[in-house]
């Protein structure tokens, strides 16, 4: 089993050795040696011109590399520059709009609570001219009774009233009652609203 697993990890690091040596030769042979070769001659034909190229390569290299450094360097930091704007400018755009939705939402509060408000007045203004035409002082009586039965029935009808309500009904529905020798009588009320009297007969 171990030499298997060696024999296979053999022939891969032959297979890739081989591989690399099969690119280094293309590239010795098909670039490096024409280029060697070419150089060579163009160096033997124009000695002078030759040696300035080359003089100027050679110090060109670090200029050349500090442009190409400086203009990565402009190019990545306008863009986050770039970047951080628009972050900033969709962020200010963004408050300014929950702004003004908040301010609308404002407004038709108030607008519709004015509505209301004034519909509700003009109905009870209404009621209590016809009450007072048909019934005189007894009219006025009849109004203050039945505006106070509307918001009676209006703050009952909240939901938030509703808790309460169920709490107070299942607290009614249930009576405890402690006789003379401390046991407890429980009674429950009948949905009709009638009380149930339990007489306690003490010791004779």
């Amino acid at each position: 089993m171990a030499s298997s697993e060696h024999d296979q990890l053999a022939s891969y690091f032959e297979r890739s050795a081989s591989s690399v040596q099969n690119y280094a030769s293309k590239l010795e042979y098909e670039y490096a040696r024409p280029t060697i070769k070419a150089s060579k001659a163009y160096f033997e034909k124009y000695p002078v011109v030759s040696t300035f190229m080359l003089a100027f390569s050679i110090l060109s290299i670090l200029p050349a590399l500090l442009f190409l450094a400086s203009v990565t360097f402009l190019v990545v930091s306008v863009l986050a520059v770039a970047l951080g704007i628009a972050l900033m400018t969709c962020t200010g755009i963004g408050l300014i709009l929950l702004s003004l939705l908040i301010f609308a939402l404002a407004t038709n509060l108030c607008i519709a609570t004015f509505i209301t408000g004034s519909i509700i007045t003009l109905y009870l203004s209404l009621r209590f001219i016809k009450l007072v035409r048909e019934k005189g002082r007894d009219g006025v009586h009849q109004w203050v009774l039945e505006t106070w039965e509307q918001a009676a029935l209006t703050v009952t009808k909240l939901p938030f009233n509703d808790d309460a309500d169920n709490t107070s009904e299942a607290s009614s529905k249930s009576i405890v009652i402690v006789n003379s020798t401390g046991e407890d009588v429980s009674q429950t009320s009948s949905p009709r609203g009638e009380e149930d009297t339990v007489k306690n007969e003490g010791p004779s």
